[in-house]
């Protein structure tokens, strides 16, 4: 009677693993859907972090010029009644209006061309395999640098650290929340701080590489299709789209300050 309980046990075991087991395999058929949409949604936090921190200093800049001209335009009477014509509240709107712009162009620029990320059977070990595919990328930017070889990967590294950041402080904070009535405030946010640490790490591992590699791969392969074209022309393509995007990189580096506060 047991055996027959043990035989029945196994096999709904068994059929439960098989069960897994083919809905693993199904969802691992649709990596090629889902990993490219990770790493764009990933770069595109990133970006929006970095717009964060742009905000107030554009609408400073706007408040300073709207200054400027309103000293200009109260000097004649005739322009005096423009000096009231834009306040405070339209130079917020304008840079809200200007950094939601700044910041869909910079997704785009950053966020295409890793929707076209395609992942390949590695040929060998995986060391070898990261060394024969990315090697000669990697000499290419040291050895035949162009703007775009330069700019795109470290744009999209940038991206990928303050998105990774955003991640785990918006994590952090849930967590936090979920667990300071049952835990304790301090146990609360020992746990939140832990998990979030881990799933930054995760993030980055897993999409993180990727979307450096395939900016590498992309300004690579442009790069090559350029080497017909006149020397200046071939080193400063793409310079419109590296200018609207560097100011963004640099504050996405500032973004990831708040890392340093997971390792307090």
């Amino acid at each position: 009677m047991q055996s027959t309980h043990s035989a029945r046990a196994g096999a709904v075991w068994a059929a439960a693993v098989g069960a897994v087991n083919r809905v693993s395999l199904w969802l691992g058929g649709l990596r090629w859907v889902f990993m490219p949409l990770g790493l764009f949604a990933l770069v595109a936090v990133g970006v929006h972090a970095a717009a964060d921190r742009v905000d107030d200093s554009l609408r400073f800049v706007l408040q300073g010029a709207d200054a400027l001209m309103d000293t200009v335009w109260g000097r004649f009477a005739w322009t005096r009644s423009w000096v009231d014509a834009v306040g405070e509240r339209e130079c917020t709107r304008a840079a809200r209006a200007l950094v939601l712009l700044w910041e869909l162009v910079v997704a785009g620029v950053m966020g295409l061309p890793l929707l076209g990320y395609a992942e390949e059977e590695a040929p060998g070990p995986l060391l070898v395999a990261l060394r024969r595919r990315w090697g000669g990328l990697v000499k290419d930017v040291t050895r035949r640098p162009t703007l775009l070889r330069v700019s795109r990967p470290v744009g999209a590294l940038c991206f990928v650290l303050a998105g990774v950041v955003a991640l785990g402080q918006t994590l952090q904070a849930s967590l936090f929340h979920a667990g300071s009535g049952l835990l304790g405030a301090d146990a609360a946010l020992l746990v939140a701080r832990l998990l979030a640490l881990a799933a930054m790490l995760g993030v980055a591992a897993s999409l993180g590489g990727r979307a450096f590699l395939r900016h590498l791969q992309h300004a690579d392969a442009v790069s090559e299709r350029d080497e017909g074209r006149p020397t200046v022309a071939r080193l400063l393509h793409g310079l419109p789209a590296t200018v609207v995007m560097v100011p963004l990189a640099v504050a996405a580096l500032v973004a990831t300050a708040p890392v340093m506060g997971f390792f307090r």
